[in-house]
């Protein structure tokens, strides 16, 4: 599954609710949303299971949804629980629509349902159904807009409106054509503005909007305004392996080679202390990253021993990180003047599953050399 499609659909779990519901309930739904963003799928459960009952457990069956969505994405083929979310979240939709109907004021109300409809909408998308995708993203929008207009410093609605207004404004190609037909248009600066007042003030989605604006920095490669959110998320939330490997992948980026060496140390240390996020199967990812931090300290023997390593320890679930390994040893080779080794491992990056970008760095290099300073993300 679409990475960046599975952490938007945890948004959800840390709106608030119904503005019936006790402060104590708000509470639950912080703690749940925090252990989702922690990788604690078992924490998550428990958190959510006091929903069982009050005025606010008609949301229940959406946020177990939220943690089918976390579940589809460490899965291989994330397809049926994908489904899986669709059916189980149902009845809260439902429920949540009838609840408007009877509160049209209450802006938390309208809020949650802005942002189920987005999870719902980034959900259809990924399982091909385009026109079910805007009709949700629609209702989203208008959820988003309605909270905002009854409760204007609600921060929490920046950042869905954010998330919309940056997504409208980047759709590229025939899609764009189709998207201006059904929605409203949307302003990348205006989007990213609204994302930082969310992650500066919003009471429940101050982290979730550090997420967006990190993946937009390093999508943009402007590192130094990734840096800080990363350095937040991955202090709050350690057992988030993403939040882990990104931090190092920067300092990395930036010549910060000590600190991307304490962070791999760090890494290693839930290795091998037999943390579940960290099992040995993430071996492939975790020798990547050592063979990349030596590459950026122009340590190239070092490097290519560890880009071997990881693509010798391949899996299904990791054979990204093997085609990353693959593609960044034929750019070492291309610095070391070995031009025969490096196609060899540009055409093994190709033959996997693997990043999209990725491939497209071997693909480029397979035309022309490397010649270093051509940094691809991550």
């Amino acid at each position: 599954m679409n990475r960046r499609v599975a952490l938007v659909a945890l948004l959800v779990g840390a709106v608030a609710v119904p503005a019936a519901a006790a402060p104590s309930f708000e509470e639950v739904i912080r703690a749940g949303t925090a252990r989702l963003l922690d990788r604690d799928l078992a924490g998550a459960e428990r958190a959510f299971a006091a929903l069982t009952d009050g005025p606010a457990a008609f949301t229940l069956p959406f946020f177990r949804g939220l943690i089918t969505l976390a579940r589809a994405e460490q899965a291989e083929d994330s397809a049926p629980l994908l489904d899986a979310f669709l059916e189980e979240a149902a009845p809260a939709f439902e429920a949540a629509e009838a609840e408007r109907a009877a509160r049209p004021r209450d802006a938390r109300l309208h809020l949650f349902l802005g942002m189920a409809w987005g999870t719902r909408a980034m959900v259809e998308n990924a399982r091909g159904h385009p026109l079910s995708a805007l009709g949700s993203l629609r209702r989203a929008l208008e959820g988003f807009r309605e909270a905002k207009a009854l409760e204007p410093d609600l921060a929490d609605s920046d950042y869905g409106l954010g998330l919309y207004a940056v997504a409208v404004a980047e759709v590229r190609g025939w899609r764009r054509a189709v998207v201006a037909l059904l929605l409203p248009d949307g302003d990348r600066a205006e989007g990213e503005a609204a994302l930082r007042r969310a992650a500066a003030e919003a009471l429940f989605t101050a982290d979730l909007a550090a997420v967006a604006l990190m993946h937009r920095a390093v999508g943009a490669e402007r590192f130094a305004d990734a840096l800080p959110h990363t350095e937040r998320l991955a202090a709050r939330f350690p057992g988030n392996p993403d939040f882990a490997y990104l931090l190092a992948f920067l300092y990395g980026e930036m010549d910060r080679h000590a600190e991307g060496a304490a962070v791999a140390e760090r890494i290693r240390g839930a290795m091998e202390a037999g943390h579940g996020n960290y099992g040995p199967e993430t071996r492939p990812r975790y020798l990547q990253l050592l063979g990349k931090l030596a590459m950026d300290r122009g340590e190239y023997r070092e490097a290519l021993a560890a880009f071997e390593r990881a693509y010798a320890a391949r899996n299904a679930r990791f054979e990204w990180a093997a085609a990353w390994a693959a593609a960044r040893a034929g750019m070492v080779y291309d610095l070391l003047g070995e031009r025969e080794a490096a196609l060899d491992r540009y055409r093994q990056a190709l033959a996997l599953k693997g990043n999209d970008l990725a491939h497209a760095a071997a693909r480029r290099h397979l035309e022309e050399p490397y010649r270093g300073r051509d940094r691809p993300r991550p």
